[in-house]
């Protein structure tokens, strides 16, 4: 019996990636999975049985046997998933690999946009992070999204070594809209990563003028003008009649 790795014999596997990876060492992170793919071939004259094993740092973890006609072949798969840093020796058959396990990079917040740069006041906009991995391993880690500095949402980040992603959320935006509700003021939409963040401005508009005893378009800044005016007028008659 001959055993050999499959041309997309070594794999990793998981919420980052799940894509062939370079061996010599292979490079996880903790919670990812290898995947070893070996083909067994029967290059004798008669039937014969293989066996085969996964072990890691010499404890056997996975075997798999069976029968094979002569000259034929088999494909057999392995699976262990790896959950701690540290520096592992896998030998599967004759095969043996160094598998190097470290923690998630950290990904990085390369800019953000909304999809309007102007709304009323309690509407809604969405925000989309650009977000991106420097690193040679992959990248995990939480966004949040803020509005004035305050927590408004969340979102994970799971990048493969490289790879750059947007990740976007609906959020919902107030403001003072102006003096006294009538007029727009600007927000502040950011998004803040595990080392960095970045933002832009929503100009939010006021909903208009509150209308005060029923009266529409009687807001509260005509309410004071005709309060101080009928203060006067009544003054006024007052000093008429001594």
């Amino acid at each position: 019996m001959g055993y050999e790795l499959a041309d997309d014999g070594i794999r990793a596997a998981g919420e980052y990636r799940n894509r062939t990876v370079a061996r010599d060492p292979v490079e996880l992170v903790a919670g990812e999975s290898l995947e070893a793919a070996v083909v067994a071939s029967n290059t004798g004259g008669a039937a014969g049985s293989y066996d085969l094993s996964l072990s890691i740092d010499g404890e056997p973890v996975e075997n798999r046997s069976g029968t094979l006609d002569a000259g034929a072949e088999t494909v057999e798969r392995f699976e262990h998933r790896f959950e701690s840093p540290g520096e592992y020796e896998v030998r599967i058959g004759s095969e043996r690999l160094t598998v190097a396990v470290s923690e998630p990079a950290r990904p990085s917040v390369r800019g953000v946009s909304t999809d309007s740069d102007r709304v009323a006041a309690g509407e809604s906009v969405v925000a989309n992070a650009t977000v991106g991995n420097d690193a040679s391993v992959p990248a995990g880690g939480e966004i949040e999204f803020r509005v004035d500095g305050e927590t408004v949402a969340t979102a994970p980040v799971r990048l493969d070594a490289g790879e750059e992603a947007t990740v976007g959320r609906e959020i919902t935006v107030d403001g003072d809209g102006g003096s006294l509700g009538a007029g727009s003021g600007n927000v502040t939409v950011s998004v803040v990563g595990p080392v960095d963040e970045a933002s832009t401005t929503v100009t939010v508009e006021g909903a208009g003028l509150i209308s005060v005893d029923g009266a529409p378009g009687f807001g509260p800044a005509v309410a004071l003008v005709s309060i101080v005016v009928a203060g006067t007028s009544l003054a006024r008659r007052g000093r008429r009649g001594e």
